[in-house]
């Protein structure tokens, strides 16, 4: 995965937030550096998706078996 902070703040806009990155696979990112830990929580999943902290203080995770739909 990409670390947002690696690029410029002119194009953290295609990364922050949940995105289609194929047919069935999401990519979810936020910036929360005050928080150790962040989940992403959506009714077609049966528990929350725990996200990976990067020292930038974002959190990352891609989810596979995620429709258009369900964002």
């Amino acid at each position: 995965m990409i670390d947002p902070a690696a690029i410029g703040v002119e194009k953290l806009h295609r990364l922050l937030g949940a995105r289609l990155i194929s047919t069935d696979r999401a990519r979810f990112c936020v910036w929360a550096p005050t928080h150790q830990r962040a989940w992403v929580v959506l009714e077609a999943l049966d528990e929350p998706v725990p996200m990976t902290r990067l020292e930038s203080g974002f959190h990352l995770v891609e989810i596979d078996g995620v429709t258009h739909g369900e964002l």
